[in-house]
């Protein structure tokens, strides 16, 4: 697609801005771990004025102003997400999106932040990075993986590395081979955007799904209500995070949620690939075009990450 916007890659002494479009953190010995995590990786931390605790909750014309702030600034070359939670939605109607297509910056986040993510493709077509957010910076292969892929130190026929759970434990929905651009995060999140101008064309899309603590039912109903949107009709493939569950029931209980509503795609489905809200993560790529192989569980990335 050549009228994507891909930003340029990261390098060591580069600015990063630590920004928090969703929840805040309670904790400023967490935050102060984080400075030092990024300043010892060889970044410069910029930090946003409510990464820290304070009283209160920033508005939403408050977030907006200082994400727009930081996009804007020349000396600040990625935008890394504190934390998920909840309020990104919040913030996509207030956005200035002729402003942030000025120019391409990464911006990295997962979880409430699908929200953003898919909001500056379908307004800009900006290739973003579905990755862990900074409360993550002490799970090495996670950010490992990420600073790999946002540092352009992997090559255009880029290949995921293989994860704790491995890949002969994946569950094969439907076996295939599909090419496409990588699109999707947090189902609930992705639910939320149903109908509004910031939802994004899935056609031919490699769907990404992840969810977390979601009972059984309210996953079943989540599912259903993608279906009833058609949003799997003409989907590449469909590859779905492992999901963590809530007390009482076990990973075995979503597996079948996910089996019952996608046994019948006519794409290539898996089930169990490192994405989400687990302890090794992949950051993959926002509108990047990639492959994936349901049966093997290898996952290809066929661009360079970053320009």
């Amino acid at each position: 697609m050549s009228d994507r916007l891909k930003a340029v890659a990261l390098k060591k002494g580069d600015s990063i801005g630590i920004i928090t479009p969703a929840s805040m953190v309670a904790s400023a010995e967490l935050v102060a771990k984080i400075i030092k995590y990024i300043e010892e990786s060889g970044f410069r931390p910029v930090v946003g004025e409510f990464v820290w605790p304070v009283s209160g909750i920033p508005s939403d014309q408050v977030k907006k102003a200082e994400l727009e702030s930081f996009w804007l600034d020349e000396e600040i070359k990625a935008l890394w997400c504190l934390r998920g939670g909840y309020g990104t939605i919040r913030l996509l109607p207030l956005l200035n999106y002729r402003l942030l297509g000025q120019q391409a910056k990464i911006l990295i986040g997962f979880s409430d932040i699908t929200a953003l993510e898919l909001g500056l493709w379908q307004k800009n077509r900006l290739v973003s990075y579905h990755g862990p957010v900074l409360t993550h910076f002490d799970r090495p292969f996670s950010m490992e993986n990420a600073f790999s892929i946002l540092l352009g130190n992997n090559s255009p026929n880029y290949i995921w590395p293989d994860h704790e759970w491995g890949i002969s434990n994946l569950l094969t929905i439907r076996p295939g081979k599909a090419q496409g651009h990588f699109l999707g995060g947090n189902i609930a999140t992705l639910c939320s955007l149903i109908g509004t101008e910031y939802w994004p064309d899935f056609h031919q899309a490699l769907l990404f799904l992840e969810e977390v603590e979601e009972e059984s039912n309210r996953l079943d109903r989540l599912l259903v209500q993608l279906k009833l949107n058609r949003v799997f009709h003409n989907v590449a493939a469909v590859m779905v995070g492992r999901c963590r569950p809530v007390a009482g029931e076990t990973e075995a209980d979503l597996q079948k949620v996910f089996v019952n509503n996608l046994k019948d795609l006519a794409c290539p489905v898996a089930y169990g690939f490192p994405i989400g809200h687990i302890e090794q993560q992949w950051t993959l790529l926002q509108g990047g075009f990639g492959e994936v192989d349901t049966v093997s569980g290898e996952c290809r990335l066929l661009e360079a990450p970053v320009l």
